[in-house]
């Protein structure tokens, strides 16, 4: 089973570190902006729908992830499919936090009490419902 560890190292950045059944792999610095909920998207459809030649399986199966991003790659199957359908969800929901005046706060919280939240890494600020 491939596993894949994505951990927070600055407001901009993460690393996404991956390690096939035999050990192998690499850890990568991505930025965060551009990458995160791509990646996180494109697990959680692999997943659900059961694909066995998308992004995840073919990582799995020794391919390097610049074979699989670079940009002379041809994205075609189910790793084509997988990327319009994560490509619109990710566009989808850029559109909706704009179009509803929602900020993206990046960071860690912590839950503060009733209908309130604080930020405590990143831009530390607290929070609270309007409701």
């Amino acid at each position: 089973m491939l596993t894949v560890t994505l951990t927070r190292i600055s407001n901009t950045h993460h690393t996404f570190d991956y390690k096939r059944p035999d050990g192998r792999g690499e850890m990568l610095t991505l930025e965060t902006k551009s990458f995160l909920f791509h990646d996180l998207l494109h697990f959680a459809v692999e997943s659900e729908a059961g694909l066995t030649d998308s992004f995840y399986a073919k990582l799995e199966r020794s391919e390097s992830y610049a074979a699989l991003t670079g940009p002379d790659v041809r994205y075609e199957g189910e790793i084509g499919l997988t990327e319009k359908i994560v490509g619109g969800l990710t566009k989808g929901v850029e559109f909706l936090f704009k179009k509803n005046k929602i900020d993206w706060i990046k960071g860690t919280a912590r839950l503060a009490g009733k209908g309130t939240v604080e930020i405590v890494d990143g831009e530390k600020q607290t929070l609270r419902a309007k409701k």
